[in-house]
């Protein structure tokens, strides 16, 4: 005859068994989790380039909806809206802030009125 503590025993061992999957699953996770945040900070974003260009220059034209230029380049809707914010926000580094006049560079009036003395001196020999 077996006693309840011998029926019991291997019940309790199968907790602990099930018990220790679950923080074996907990902790893998949480390392994949802190490996890829990691990744994700030390990593520069990929360069528009290619197929990212064409479809973020497509979303910024906006003939299509993300869900159409989706379905047409195979790419999920999540990442277009990413590459057209790339291409929005890296605009400005190409083109300038667009705000002001553009610059002109400085005029040295000295070295023109020299130049136009000389031309003179040059036209009247």
């Amino acid at each position: 005859m077996q006693h309840s503590a011998d029926i019991q025993r291997p019940e309790s061992r199968f907790r602990e068994s099930e018990q220790d999957d679950k923080w074996n699953f907990c902790l893998t996770t949480a390392i994949v989790a802190v490996n890829r945040r990691n990744h994700e900070q030390t990593t520069p974003p990929e360069p528009l380039t290619g197929l990212q260009g064409k479809v973020a220059l497509a979303a910024v034209k906006g003939d299509r909806t993300i869900a159409q230029l989706a379905e047409h380049f195979d790419v999920h809707p999540n990442q277009i809206t990413a590459w057209k914010s790339q291409l929005e926000g890296s605009a400005s580094e190409v083109f300038g802030s667009g705000g002001g006049t553009p610059t002109t560079p400085a005029i040295d009036v000295k070295s023109l009125h020299a130049k136009i003395g000389e031309l003179t001196l040059k036209n009247d020999s």
